[in-house]
């Protein structure tokens, strides 16, 4: 993603989505936006009871939880099935401790991203 054009693209790509009635494919619908504007492989939510939705992750689904390990925004890890990635990690404000995990091999995410990303969650709550 590069560009402010590019922000404001994909938080107008999920008001579109913000139309279906159902919650769960709005979080769904949310997070593959996200993977194709991020250009993340990965991207998922996860809570204290696992992985809630995700893409990306194959057969992998608990490897979400040793990417988001990080909790910390954005970092860099050697992940056992996908190999090196970026990684940023982002609490989901009110919601009992989920978070929002990004990741992809290219680059690592920027804080214009990172603002982006968290902006792109808040909308999602607010639509769920």
């Amino acid at each position: 993603m590069t560009g402010s054009a590019s922000s404001a693209q994909v938080l107008v790509r999920l008001l579109a989505i913000f139309s279906a009635v159902d919650q769960d494919e709005v979080r769904l619908r949310t997070i593959e936006t996200i993977s194709e504007f991020f250009d993340a492989g990965i991207v998922g939510i996860l809570n204290g009871s696992g992985v809630v939705d995700s893409v990306g992750l194959g057969h992998h689904s608990t490897e979400l939880e040793s990417l988001a390990a990080q909790r910390s925004g954005a970092s860099f890890v050697e992940s056992d099935a996908f190999g090196p990635m970026y990684v940023l990690a982002l609490p989901i404000p009110d919601s009992d401790g989920a978070t929002f995990v990004l990741a992809r091999a290219s680059s690592a995410f920027s804080h214009e991203e990172s603002m982006a990303a968290r902006a792109s969650i808040r909308m999602m709550q607010l639509a769920c």
